[in-house]
């Protein structure tokens, strides 16, 4: 099988943004409401995330 040689550094990369991203902000919901549904909501094509809005603070 083959594979992209950059894929295991591209996948580290989106860990070591999100992470930091993770550690230096905050996230909320614009309106302050206390649970939103993560649930995928179901498309004509399959499954899809719902949309909705965060607002990112810094600590």
């Amino acid at each position: 099988k083959r594979a992209c040689p950059g894929e295991s550094m591209a996948r580290m990369e989106i860990f070591v943004f999100l992470t930091t991203l993770l550690q230096n902000f905050h996230l909320k919901t614009p309106k302050q409401r206390e649970e939103i549904d993560i649930a995928p909501g179901v498309e004509s094509n399959g499954h899809a995330p719902r949309h909705y809005q965060l607002c990112v603070v810094p600590w």
